[in-house]
């Protein structure tokens, strides 16, 4: 007979508004996350480890989307969940969470300074954008969790430590779903809806807000948008230098937040071309090419000509469906994290912990004035018993049809989020 435990931990890619303390839970532990003063730049290795998450990214993204209807994800959330899980790992299990990951060669220590380097540098890139990160690790009073693993959270995650009571698994879910709403400014205002069996949570929240770098213009025009169905959208316009290419059927536009270190890409397949072809694109050397001809140099964002752009207002929420991400990750070659031959005794003494399910909600608001994005990653997991085993004048972007469209933050590379737009 098999007797389990859940261990659901919610790693969020969020937004965040502020960080209240729940005065139900006990025993929290100071994080020993330093942000620098200014925005770290990442050695050869970090940028190399950046290109393979990027790498990882997409392809989950391929995995996960049908490309058929709206959908928003968030690869940094997926990776910090992976991460955060890795550390806690030996053997197999961890190999094969780098390995996904593009990351196995590289030590867990290699891999969580990678990750407090990222972090340093998304909260200080650019003053003129609001971010903030927040991490915290929830354990039943009774589970043993070795002080190392809570050490490492805390020094590469910024992650702190709270007691709790599972055994009152309801107090546990609303403590921990307040945590979240107050984390995303209510976007994503329920991240459990079942009450977690423990006996640990693991959260990450990172809060986004921006404006654009360039003001666009105030009256809204009403246009048909060729989706599944040709429907009305009302579309902001600016014409302006943005930094704009055309390779392989696709074009690509960056609209700068701030002052340019973070930006907004549309990647608009031309008719004829699908949004699949975009993906493959995205993932080619042409792909990785064009974004790079995008990406601000020095703190100079690229211009060139004058471009007309025409963007829909939107707003995208979307969750996988249970054990897509599983399934995926099993697909790409990491099915041991999931399997009773799990090693998670990094995490806690003795055996017997592994994932169960990863889930991930995700919410974006695009408009004139700029952008609002949320993530919410859980990832479950068991402890049981192990068993075996035309030409213009200008160009003209006028994104009036199914479309890509990505977050990111240039000097690092890092995609914050990624998604598709296909009916107005």
């Amino acid at each position: 007979m098999k007797h389990f435990f859940p261990i659901i931990g919610l790693l969020a890619l969020v937004l965040a508004i502020s960080c209240q303390k729940n005065p139900d839970v006990t025993g929290g532990t100071d994080a020993r996350f330093e942000v620098p003063e200014t925005a770290p730049l990442l050695t050869k290795a970090q940028l190399d480890m950046s290109n393979a998450v990027y790498d990882f990214g997409l392809d989950m993204f391929s995995r996960l989307s049908d490309l058929n209807q709206d959908f928003i994800f968030s690869p940094m959330s997926l990776s910090l969940a992976l991460s955060l899980c890795e550390v806690g790992a030996e053997g197999e299990t961890a190999t094969q969470l780098a390995d996904v990951q593009g990351l196995k060669n590289y030590s867990q220590e290699q891999v969580g300074a990678y990750y407090q380097a990222v972090v340093g540098r998304l909260l200080t890139a650019d003053k003129e954008v609001t971010l903030s990160s927040g991490n915290a690790l929830w354990a039943d009073k009774t589970f043993p969790v070795l002080d190392s693993y809570k050490g490492n959270l805390a020094k590469f995650f910024n992650a702190e430590s709270f007691s709790v009571d599972f055994s009152e698994r309801e107090a546990v879910r609303l403590q921990v779903n307040k945590w979240g709403s107050d984390h995303t400014s209510n976007k994503i205002p329920e991240v459990l809806d079942k009450k977690p069996v423990g006996p640990v949570l693991l959260t990450n929240a990172l809060y986004f807000n921006a404006g654009w770098g360039i003001t666009f213009d105030e009256e809204l025009l009403t246009a048909p948008f060729y989706g599944k169905a040709t429907k009305d959208a009302q579309y902001f316009t600016k014409t302006g230098p943005f930094a704009y290419c055309q390779t392989d059927g696709c074009q690509f536009l960056s609209i700068p937040y701030g002052k340019g270190l973070y930006d907004f890409v549309v990647v608009l397949p031309d008719k004829g071309k699908t949004l699949a072809d975009a993906v493959t694109l995205l993932q080619s050397a042409n792909g990785k090419k064009a974004l790079d001809l995008l990406t601000a140099k020095d703190g100079v964002i690229p211009s060139g000509s004058f471009t007309y752009v025409q963007l829909p207002r939107f707003e995208v929420s979307s969750g996988n469906k249970p054990e897509a991400i599983k399934n995926a990750l099993i697909a790409m070659g990491a099915p041991v994290p999931f399997s009773p031959r799990a090693q998670f005794t990094r995490m806690s003494p003795g055996s017997g912990l592994s994932i169960e399910d990863i889930i991930q909600k995700a919410y974006v608001s695009v408009n004139e004035k700029g952008t609002e994005a949320a993530a919410v990653t859980v990832v479950e997991v068991e402890f049981i018993n192990p068993g075996p085993g035309g030409e213009t004048a200008i160009p003209q972007f006028i994104a009036n049809r199914p479309f890509l469209f990505l977050i990111r933050e240039t000097g690092s590379n890092t995609i914050l989020f990624i998604g598709v737009k296909c009916q107005a």
